[in-house]
């Protein structure tokens, strides 16, 4: 006979997961598993869904849906941030642009093929993956979409730029960067640069560590310690570059980039808190420039 929808929820359902209708008690805690279609719930009485079991999730979910939760790899959460930030523009009225290059290596080999995906799955969105020769061009080119936005003919109102690289390409690439921290970002688009470090040297011929580069480079740095935290602060980091006028660093070591977890995609997990601007009693609003001092 053809399975029922229960009869496909009883299958997937792990072993130690109570029968539709019965109940477990844990701590003084009743679990009711309910069934409704699309999904069934692992129900507590007083705190909602505990575990969902969904039978029409995709795995281009990850990039397609606008909330929920959906199964990311720390790289994956990487190639999010620009989508997150993309949506939120457009609910704030914004006509915004991303811009990423740079050179693959690992901890984040594979990001420029995940946002090479996502420019394919979300054509609506204005998403430019330009995987560059090195590391200096890549640095260059993000710097470009920072000083783009303040000509007269650009068509977007802002360009977040992404730059990313592993530990050694980022000390390879430090005079353009350090050219582009001072050159500046724009208020309605931004820099970030994912930097991989690799300090158990997984894949690479010595450990790294590149707090103390960034530091030199005036760079704020903020440091995911798993998948979720790699979406948020990315959040967070798109945010600080744009009030600022600098650019931000996100650390990202081989745990988490290759890491896995569900990640709630809830556009009110962040709520940005904006510091008082004013400096002398008038607003200020960084303007980037190639007029570097």
């Amino acid at each position: 006979h053809e399975d029922t929808h229960a009869d496909r929820i009883a299958r997937l359902t792990p072993p130690w997961v109570p029968p539709v209708g019965a109940s477990a008690y844990s701590n003084n805690c009743s679990l009711k598993l309910s069934h409704k279609h699309p999904h069934a719930s692992l129900m507590d009485p007083d705190r909602g869904p505990l575990m969902t079991l969904l039978d029409n999730y995709q795995l281009d979910d990850r990039y397609r849906s606008n909330e929920g939760r959906v199964y990311l790899t720390g790289i994956q959460a990487l190639a999010r941030i620009p989508i997150q930030q993309l949506l939120i523009d457009r609910v704030a009225g914004l006509n915004t642009a991303v811009f990423t290059s740079g050179y693959p290596g690992s901890p984040v080999g594979g990001f420029d093929l995940e946002m090479a995906r996502v420019a394919t799955l979300l054509p609506d969105l204005p998403i430019f993956n330009r995987p560059a020769l090195n590391e200096e061009l890549g640095a260059t080119a993000v710097m470009g979409s920072q000083l783009a936005s303040e000509q007269p003919d650009c068509r977007f109102d802002g360009i977040l730029g992404i730059w990313y690289g592993k530990a050694p390409g980022l000390d390879r690439a430090g005079d353009a960067l350090r050219h582009a921290v001072f050159a500046g970002t724009s208020r309605h688009g931004g820099a970030i640069a994912i930097v991989g470090d690799d300090p158990i040297a997984k894949s690479s011929t010595l450990p790294s560590s590149s707090d103390a580069a960034l530091v030199d480079l005036h760079m704020p740095i903020l440091y995911p310690g798993d998948v979720q935290e790699t979406l948020d602060l990315g959040m967070h980091a798109v945010m600080l570059s744009r009030l600022t006028g600098t650019w931000a660093a996100l650390k990202i070591v081989t745990n988490v980039a290759d890491g896995t977890s569900t990640v709630d995609l809830s556009p009110e997990r962040i709520a940005t808190v904006i510091p008082d601007l004013e400096i002398d009693g008038r607003p200020h609003v960084h303007h980037p420039s190639g007029n570097l001092i």
